[in-house]
């Protein structure tokens, strides 16, 4: 999948944002600009996966969300938010709403998903003569900006537009929408923790494919332009941390790079989504390591990957 465009509107960082992202491996143009294309992904990804949990706690705007009604009309919500977190997040001069439109060029694995509801859906059949999928979501916040509800707000295939609530909603549409949250990524600061869980998920999973991808990762950070060594997952005293080298340096002995660069290659290699964005400016070495290795080699699945830019 690639993303052509990106238009935010409410967010304070940038209250109105429009970029036609390029292809591969580029820098985006300012760090307001970076911010918040980051926070629109995080945001726009809660909404499409119908899971506020994540952005919540990446944004750290709060810890209760609203489950989701798999039914009706009802998409999901959160509650219980910090007023000061959502007043740091949303632009004061905008309405209590974020939104986000998304315009996407589907993959092969999208494009037979549409194609298959195109079988039980005849609004569907002349839309896929141009597979451009636009989709705009939004967080719509209460006055006391203490709770939320998300809600996607529009859909069009090509120049077909889609029902997104009520009776009229096709079935396959939260489906579709899922697949489109899979494939983004915000990479933000890592958490030792949280990513020492998520390479022990990785290295001990069910599918061996994952595991093939995470032992291979794990030698990846012994070579250029990374170096720290070859990263392990070990358990001491009940708890689970990474190490780097045969004698097992812990990671976060040898700084914050070797723990930026450990989430870095999991998110690249066993992730592997479509579309990375990464919240830090990334140096050469390792855009060009991201350009050759991740984007641009032959078993790819990353499209692109942007980041902020260096600092002036």
């Amino acid at each position: 999948m690639r993303l052509l465009r990106v238009e935010v509107e409410g967010l304070r960082s940038v209250p109105a944002a429009d970029l036609s992202p390029a292809d591969g491996v580029s820098a985006l143009p300012d760090p307001r600009t970076a911010a918040a294309v980051a926070d629109a992904l995080v945001l726009a990804r809660a909404v499409l996966r119908r899971d506020p949990a994540p952005a919540l706690a990446a944004l750290d705007l709060g810890d209760t969300a609203t489950p989701d009604d798999p039914e009706p009309t009802a998409w999901a919500g959160a509650s219980d938010l910090d007023p000061a977190a959502v007043r740091a997040l949303a632009h004061p001069g905008a309405p209590d709403h974020v939104r986000i439109h998304l315009t996407v060029e589907p993959d092969p694995p999208l494009f037979r998903q549409l194609r298959d509801a195109a079988v039980h859906d005849p609004q569907l059949t002349g839309a896929l003569a141009d597979t451009t999928l636009a989709v705009s979501v939004g967080w719509l916040f209460t006055p006391r900006r203490d709770a939320a509800s998300l809600d996607p707000l529009s859909l069009h295939v090509g120049d077909t537009r889609v029902s997104v609530h009520g009776a009229d909603r096709p079935r396959w549409l939260p489906a579709l929408f899922d697949a489109l949250g899979a494939r983004l990524h915000v990479l933000d600061t890592p958490d030792p923790r949280a990513l020492a869980a998520r390479w022990h998920d990785a290295l001990t999973a069910p599918d061996p494919a994952r595991r093939d991808r995470a032992a291979r990762a794990a030698d990846t950070l012994a070579h250029p332009p990374f170096s720290v060594g070859r990263l392990a997952v070990v358990r001491d005293g009940g708890r689970t941390r990474l190490a780097a080298g045969s004698d097992l340096v812990p990671l976060r002995a040898l700084g914050p790079v070797a723990l930026n660069a450990a989430a870095l290659v999991l998110a690249a290699c066993v992730d592997a989504p479509d579309l990375l964005v990464v919240r830090a400016p990334l140096p050469p070495s390792w855009a060009a390591w991201l350009a050759a290795e991740a984007v641009d080699c032959a078993d790819a699945t990353v499209v692109q990957v942007l980041h902020a830019p260096e600092p002036a």
